[in-house]
């Protein structure tokens, strides 16, 4: 992961190159790594995409070289020989020749871009059915956390939830489009380059350094526009807890009049324009002014009769085509450093729950003792195997399984793994953490006692919703536990002073429930990349 670059941050000169090279690495690992889940297993597929792309910038190069080669024509005595027919043409003697060649040049035009087209919808099939198999994948995977042995994939999912992935992934299927467009482009780029160096070799290198240098000085965009997507993330954080907690606080219902991170999130949200526009301008800016320093040195030396205008027309053709490939690779890296937070957490997450089943989860007997997690204040929640435990929580039935995400066995460290379990239909689980929905115990009093006998060698949870919470302790529960967020929050012994004030405390968060829904980074924004 990188490291937050500020907007007002002064990169020194020592640290540039190699925050570049960083930053390179970072990006072509992403961009591999995404490229190789959209294309691997559909060779056929793949193969017909770099025929047809092959195929389109072969009649492109014919177009360009078909106005050069007449242009090299004319500078000779231009008589030619059309093979096969015996027929000698001089192209100086009868100009009608000159509509044949741009006839030909524009039909070779006409065909490259209908390669391109199909070439295109093919990389697009292919993606639109990685797109479907990778959320297909995440809603699975989603399913089987939190779990102990991929920490890193639960925190994600309990931090940014499932839209949060689903929003990676979708970005990640686009930007994998825009490289293997921009793939083509690059090689056609690199082959026009060649044809400029044969034409005209000082003017090409000039105009190849410039646009390197603009590329360079470029990169300053792409460091805001990775700043600027961490800086939404955090405002609309700020957001999300600063109406937390105007909803949690009765006293401010009368006095509140502003809020103090709406600035900031508008901001943060308009950034990613502003850099997107910026980068555009600077662009166009740029192969404005070069293609304006050609067309002006060609055409002077077309007046001053050392070029031909037909070479002065191939050159400008080439020289697009080679512009054309440099902007493209530009887009698609500004694209990824745009959404690379949401993209670098949909990859994590993938490669944690590769290793979930290389783990194996621990074996609870009982009697063992296993620690659930910490408190807020350190304090650390240790339980016993076959202890019953009365969990409450404002949030659904998975809430408290995230809470407990890290325990472990107190004897061996080894991973505990937490279950829901229906107390209708007890199953068979590795997990030594149950979850028992206490409201279907209350409907089932007379399946609950054997049920939870059933589930003794086991730390059990007996999980209460809000309007059922004064009924703790119906099943024999020692302890009272709180959770928050996917965070242990209280825990005391029941029948206690301290047990009593957990569950008054739950009771008034309860009524002043936290507004949170609205505030997720979930839009719909696509069509800039």
């Amino acid at each position: 992961m990188q490291k937050d670059v500020s907007a007002s941050e002064t990169i020194k000169p020592d640290r540039f190159f190699p925050r570049i090279w960083r930053q390179g690495r970072n990006y072509s690992t992403i961009v591999g790594w995404l490229l190789y889940r959209a294309f691997t297993g559909r060779h056929w597929q793949l193969a017909i995409t770099v025929a047809l792309s092959l195929l389109h910038l072969s009649t492109q190069a014919a177009a360009i070289y078909v106005v050069y080669w007449y242009g090299k024509q004319m500078e000779q005595t231009g008589l030619v020989t059309v093979p096969f027919l015996d027929l000698h043409v001089n192209l100086k003697d009868d100009p009608q020749w000159l509509w044949a060649i741009v006839a030909v040049s524009t039909a070779c035009f006409v065909t490259s871009a209908a390669l391109l087209y199909f070439s295109r919808k093919v990389i697009l099939d292919m993606v639109e059915k990685y797109f479907a198999r990778s959320t297909e994948q995440l809603v699975l995977l989603s399913l089987r956390v939190p779990d102990p042995r991929v920490p890193l994939a639960s925190h994600i999912i309990m931090d940014h939830g499932y839209g949060g992935l689903t929003a990676g992934c979708r970005r990640g299927a686009l930007i994998a489009i825009s490289f293997a467009n921009a793939i083509t482009a690059v090689v056609g780029g690199l082959g026009a380059a060649f044809f400029l160096f044969r034409i005209d070799l000082p003017l090409t290198l000039v105009i190849i350094g410039s646009a390197l240098l603009a590329a360079l000085l470029l990169y300053p965009l792409t460091l805001r526009a990775v700043q600027s997507a961490k800086d939404r993330e955090r405002s609309q954080t700020a957001l999300r807890l600063e109406v937390r907690k105007l909803n949690e606080d009765p006293t401010v219902e009368q006095t509140a009049t502003s809020l103090e991170t709406v600035d900031e999130v508008a901001r943060s949200y308009m950034m990613r324009r502003r850099v997107l526009t910026e980068l555009v301008f600077a662009m166009e800016i740029g192969v404005t002014i070069l293609l304006g320093v050609v067309i002006y040195y060609m055409a002077s030396q077309a007046l001053a009769g050392r070029e031909q205008w037909a070479i002065f027309i191939a050159y400008v053709g080439a020289l697009r085509m080679t512009l054309s490939g440099v902007t493209l690779a530009i887009r698609a890296f500004a694209s990824v450093s745009r959404y690379y937070p949401q993209i670098v957490r949909y990859c994590l997450f993938i490669k944690d729950m590769q290793k979930i089943d290389r783990t194996p989860l621990a074996e609870v007997r009982r009697g063992d003792k296993v620690f659930l997690g910490a408190l807020p204040n350190g304090q650390d929640v240790v339980v016993e195997v076959g202890d019953r435990l009365a969990t409450l929580t404002l949030g659904p039935l998975r809430e408290p399984m995230f809470a407990v995400v890290g325990a472990k066995l107190v004897r061996s460290g080894e991973p505990v793994a937490a279950a829901a379990i229906d107390p209708a239909n007890i199953r068979k689980t590795p997990a030594g953490i149950t979850i028992v929905s206490g409201n279907k115990l209350l409907r089932e009093e007379e399946r609950a006692a054997v049920a939870l006998d059933e589930l003794k060698d086991k730390v059990t949870m007996i999980f209460y919703q809000v309007t059922d919470r004064d009924r703790v302790g119906s099943f024999g529960e020692t302890h009272v536990l709180t959770t928050e967020d996917g965070e242990l929050r209280r825990f005391a012994v029941l029948g206690t002073e301290e047990g009593d004030a957990v569950l008054k405390e739950f009771a008034l968060k309860a009524a002043k429930t936290a507004t949170k829904a609205g505030l997720a980074d979930d839009d719909e924004e696509e069509d800039d990349i």
